[in-house]
C-alpha cells in the first residue's frame, strides 16, 4: 500500500502562528520537538516502507517540506502547481499511482493530525488495505466520531 501524506495547506486555521507561507503542519505544536509533519512522517515510517510514502504539497511549499524531511527523494513528491484543495491533491496522486500500477491501493494521511495511539492507527490502516484488497471496488474511510457540529469539516 502507498501512503499519500497530505502536507499542503493554506495556513489560515491557526493564525497567527500559522501563515500562508508557513502552515501549521510545519510548526512544533505538541511539545515533542518535532513538527506535525515530522511526527506524521515518523509515525507512518513505523508501519510502512519509506519507498511507499509520498508527499503531497504545493510547488511553493516544496523547499519548506523538504527541509523538514530531507531524506525523502524527489520522486516521492507529488507537487500541485497551484493550490486546489484536498480533493484535487488526492486526484493528482491517484492519477500518478494509477499510471504506475492500476491496482495500487493507497491511503491518505494528513500532516497536521495528532495521533496519540499510533499502534492502533497503523493497525487500522493495514486493516483498511486488507479490506480493499478483498473488495477492490470499495473505499474505506477511517475517522473519529465528531463530538460537535463543525461545518468547516463537513459535519
Amino acid at each position: 500500500m502507498k501512503i499519500l501524506l497530505l502536507a499542503g495547506g493554506s495556513g489560515t486555521r491557526l493564525w497567527p502562528l500559522s501563515r500562508k507561507k508557513f502552515p501549521k503542519q510545519l510548526l512544533e505544536l505538541t511539545g515533542s520537538k518535532k513538527t506535525l509533519l515530522q511526527a506524521t512522517y515518523a509515525r507512518l515510517r513505523r508501519g510502512f516502507s519509506t519507498r511507499d510514502i509520498f508527499i503531497s504539497a504545493g510547488e511553493r511549499q516544496k523547499n519548506l517540506v523538504h527541509a523538514q524531511l530531507p531524506g525523502v527523494k524527489a520522486s516521492q513528491y507529488i507537487l500541485e502547481p497551484e493550490a486546489k484543495n484536498t480533493a484535487a491533491a488526492i486526484a493528482l496522486a491517484a492519477t500518478r499511482f494509477f499510471a504506475d500500477d492500476p491496482k495500487t491501493i493507497f491511503a491518505t494521511a494528513n500532516a497536521d493530525h495528532f495521533v496519540a495511539r499510533e499502534n492502533i492507527y497503523l493497525k487500522a490502516l493495514k486493516a483498511a488495505a486488507a479490506a480493499v484488497q478483498r473488495y477492490p471496488d470499495h473505499l474505506v474511510l477511517l475517522g473519529i466520531a465528531p463530538t460537535y457540529a463543525e461545518t468547516g469539516y463537513g459535519y
